[in-house]
């Protein structure tokens, strides 16, 4: 995850957060009730056998431009989720995708279920966490999970929407969500892999 500060270089004068040398809280009460709402996003990138065993990808080879003959394996039993291993596999768009990215499970249990709840549990708790937030009353906290490519690894997106009414902007609250959520997915795979990579 990246912020970026698009104004240019600026001083503690200019930071609403900063008094002299003393941090404080921002005074909100003159300011009117506006429908607030934040996005926020974050990916986890995992090895892609992994990403394949974990998210129920079905894998195949790319194809050779040499094709050689092969012996009839029609009679092979099939083992796990990659009956026809490659060195160089890419994912295979299967109708079932969306509903096996769901029902993703790790030996903790279901790991986007999981990831859910805690990026709502982490919005609602994100004044608890960083000092000077205050407090808003979530109307919304809606977390949603696509696929990603290899780039070069397989991974998954989360996309936080945050939305409120208040005086004071929510993106803090969407931006912790997503910070947990993915955190989350990573302790929810560790016992798999630990090379996971968060963005």
């Amino acid at each position: 995850m990246r912020a970026t500060l698009r104004r240019g270089l600026c001083t503690a004068s200019q930071l609403s957060h900063v008094d002299g040398a003393l941090p404080k809280m921002v005074d909100v009460g003159a300011k009117g009730e506006t429908r607030r709402s934040a996005i926020a996003e974050v990916a986890v990138r995992f090895p892609p056998d992994i990403y394949a065993g974990i998210f129920g990808v079905r894998l195949s080879p790319k194809p050779n431009p040499n094709p050689k003959p092969s012996p009839n394996l029609d009679s092979r039993p099939s083992l796990g989720r990659n009956p026809d291993p490659s060195p160089n596999p890419t994912p295979n768009p299967d109708p079932k995708e969306g509903q096996a990215l769901e029902a993703a499970a790790g030996p903790k249990g279901p790991i986007l279920a999981t990831s859910t709840i805690a990026a709502v549990q982490a919005a609602k708790k994100t004044s608890d966490l960083i000092p000077f937030c205050h407090p808003l009353p979530l109307e919304r906290c809606d977390v949603q999970y696509e696929r990603l490519s290899p780039d070069p690894n397989p991974g998954v997106r989360i996309q936080v929407t945050a939305a409120c009414s208040g005086k004071t902007g929510v993106e803090m609250e969407a931006l912790t969500a997503a910070s947990v959520a993915a955190l989350t997915i990573y302790d929810m795979c560790k016992a798999v892999t630990h090379d996971m990579h968060i963005t």
